[in-house]
């Protein structure tokens, strides 16, 4: 996935939102400020938000710089939004008079950097940074609330029970809106009524249901949520209708049929508008009117690239509105109802673009709002009803590296060290000629594979019809790597990717019953592959040996894992000579998670390592007598990269030179590692104001 760097903006942007420094409980100061920001925000006032921080300024400059230095920045920002160039003056006054408060500076020079250009694009700023948890948006209509999903894991890390939480941008207050403790259950991407009072999510319990439930938002406490919708199929929750009636849900059927649905606010039904039986909606959109609904789709089943339509909420007609080669991604609708916001790179760049729409059709030719917007978004959360457009960004990103180790000393050369920013999930080649990864671009399921050349330098992509590919693994003749992944007709699987046509072919297709399938991987000989069937709620992992000649699957054993592991870490690794099969297993508890080790041919495991942290498998040693793995380190964010004999002898640490070290591959030569490193700092939520002025303009 491409993020964008975080900078010093990550660390301090989120005191725009919290009091004045200095207050330890609610004053007259922090009461100012909430109402004007509520003035700014929630009535859209700026010129009555001006005026009340101005009235805060004038009774506190005298008396508490901090506050009135955090006063001029939120007046400056008011005057930025309505394109007025009093914005500068003022940020310009902070930066000069006020030195010692130095967030308040800081907040002032990134506000002298705020790309703005008033009725030609709009102003870009940032409302939110969020550490630790995992931010998804979306953003209340009302722009208030931000969803998030709080983890009741050890020192704020994204571990254990998942819970749905909302910040409020106008108070920075945070609330924990569910109370669940189970690991198998877990909150979906929810969808805000529209007057912003109730949220309505999935709730999902993973291999048994999932619900649609609605809760109301409070403000200072969670409320009890009704089950409104339930299903054994698959489910998104994608936006509730203006007038209230209705929550768009995207499901997904256990036969693989994709269909766009209506779930009824008053009494649950569903009501079916479109089937597609190889993909679906990832943006879905009621218009303000609420008669209807515009939603992309993958322009053909061979293609990542989307096209727009839009459909009568009452099912009488359907539309293409954005039909052209470009990758086309549904952003929302206007205010008025009269344009249809969606993001395009048909002149090269990702940008946001426009398009008439009234009486349910198209009525002219779309028109470019922004240039170069949408590159480096991580997820998109609509137009509020006042015309902003909220995104995120997660600050820094992933990237592979390749390290010269010494395994007996554990050390690194830090001046020999390789990088390739944007990998993951890192394999070598059989003879160590070439390193493939997995590269993530504009956010976009449709992943690609990068083969670097360890003797030439050179890199060159592979482009394969799938979604999400993971772990590849080479074959041993390096003529084609094996990934789970998705294919254009949504199904699951195991593929094989030719390593010079990117053409692909199914190895194993999960059933409709399946969650899935884990890290497959190649018998050094040649002649079959090991893989993990996917585990149902409660469930065991099965490890299975599948000849390719005959189809025929034998079972190697059955593990246990956390749900947190489940198949989506690599939970097994095959010894570089066959004989041997080493996987992590646990009894349930984070207190014995553990390293094993058997025959491949069958036997006993023996346990190599106990530990009460989580743990991530990564290779062998050429020479098949140790292992690589990560585990958590003592710091939060830390990930330590280890070596574990498997006859004998205490664990070592190695010293790879980055905090964050995983999917640990030793190179054939026993020199070097390649691992994939997580740098993500913080998640950035920013928002596009302003620019529907530059559609008036041209009218």
């Amino acid at each position: 996935m491409n993020r964008c760097t975080a900078g010093i903006l990550a660390a301090i942007a989120a005191i725009l939102l919290t009091v004045p420094a200095g207050a330890q409980k609610k004053t007259e100061a922090d009461t100012m400020f909430e109402a004007a920001r509520q003035k700014e925000t929630l009535e859209g006032d700026l010129s009555g938000a001006i005026k009340q921080y101005g009235a805060i300024v004038a009774k506190y400059g005298k008396t508490d710089r901090g506050v009135t230095a955090t006063a001029l920045v939120r007046m400056a920002e008011a005057y930025q939004k309505m394109g007025n160039a009093e914005a500068q003056k003022i940020y310009e006054q902070v930066v000069r008079e006020y030195a010692d408060q130095k967030d308040a500076v800081a907040l002032a020079r990134a506000g002298l950097g705020v790309q703005a250009a008033p009725h030609s694009g709009g102003n870009i700023r940032q409302v939110w940074t969020k550490f630790g948890g995992s931010p998804y948006g979306p953003v209340s209509h009302d722009g208030r609330y931000v969803v998030f999903t709080s983890y009741l894991g050890p020192g704020g890390g994204r571990t254990g029970p998942q819970n749905l939480a909302v910040h409020d941008l106008i108070t920075g207050a945070d609330l924990v809106l569910t109370k669940n403790e189970s690991p198998v259950e877990r909150p979906g991407k929810p969808v805000f009524s529209p007057d912003s009072r109730q949220i309505g999510y999935p709730w999902i319990v993973e291999g048994v249901s999932e619900e649609l439930r609605i809760m109301e938002l409070n403000g200072n406490s969670p409320a009890k949520s009704r089950v409104l919708f339930k299903t054994d199929d698959l489910f998104r929750a994608r936006d509730w209708s203006p007038d209230g009636k209705w929550i768009a849900v995207g499901i997904r059927r256990k036969d693989h049929i994709n269909q766009l649905g209506l779930v009824s606010t008053s009494d649950g039904t569903l009501r079916v508008l479109k089937s597609i039986d190889w993909a679906g909606s990832t943006q879905v959109y009621f218009s303000p009117d609420s008669r209807y609904l515009a939603f992309d789709l993958p322009s053909s089943e061979n293609g990542g690239k989307r096209d727009i339509f839009v459909i009568a909420v009452d099912g009488s007609r359907e539309v293409p509105a954005v039909i052209h080669p470009a990758n086309d991604r549904l952003a929302g609708w206007t205010p008025e109802g009269k344009h249809l916001l969606f993001i395009s790179d048909r002149n090269g760049r990702p940008a946001l673009w426009s398009l008439p729409f009234e009486n349910g059709k198209p009525q002219g030719n779309p028109e470019m709002l922004r240039p170069d917007f949408g590159a480096n978004h991580d997820d998109y959360l609509g137009p509020t009803r006042t015309g902003e457009l909220y995104f995120s960004v997660l600050g820094g990103g992933v990237k592979v590296s390749i390290a010269s180790v010494d395994l007996e000393s554990g050390k690194s050369n830090p001046a020999t060290m390789q990088q390739f920013t944007n990998g993951i999930y890192p394999a070598w080649s059989a003879d160590g000629k070439y390193l493939a990864y997995i590269t993530y671009q504009d956010g976009d399921a449709r992943t690609f594979l990068t083969i670097y050349s360890a003797e030439t330098g050179q890199r060159r992509e592979l482009r394969p019809n799938l979604t999400y590919p993971t772990w590849p693994s080479w074959s041993p003749d390096g003529r084609s790597l094996l990934v789970p992944a998705g294919d254009a007709k949504g199904r699951w699987g195991i593929f094989s990717i030719d390593a010079q046509t990117a053409e692909v072919e199914p190895v194993a297709i999960s059933g409709p019953e399946e969650p899935g399938f884990g890290t497959p991987q190649w018998l050094p000989d040649g002649k079959g592959i090991v893989y993990e069937r996917g585990r149902k709620q409660g469930g065991d992992g099965v490890i299975v040996k599948r000849e390719l000649s005959s189809g025929k699957e034998s079972e190697i054993v059955r593990v246990k894992l956390l749900p947190n592991h489940g198949v989506a870490t690599r939970g097994f690794v095959v010894s570089p000579d066959g004989q041997s099969l080493a996987y992590l297993t646990s009894n349930g508890t984070p207190a014995h998670t553990a390293i094993m080790v058997m025959p491949l041919a069958g036997g006993q495991p023996r346990e190599l390592l106990k530990v009460t942290e989580f743990v991530y498998l990564g290779g062998w040693t050429p020479d098949s007598q140790s292992l690589l793995y990560s585990r958590n380190g003592t710091l939060p964010g830390d990930v330590a990269a280890w070596l574990l004999p498997v006859n004998g002898g205490p664990p070592r640490k190695l010293d790879l030179g980055e905090r964050f070290a995983t999917e640990l591959q030793m190179h054939p030569d026993g020199k070097r590692v390649a691992f994939w490193s997580n740098n993500q700092t913080a998640e950035q939520f920013w928002v596009l104001e302003n620019f529907l002025p530059a559609l008036t303009a041209k009218k």
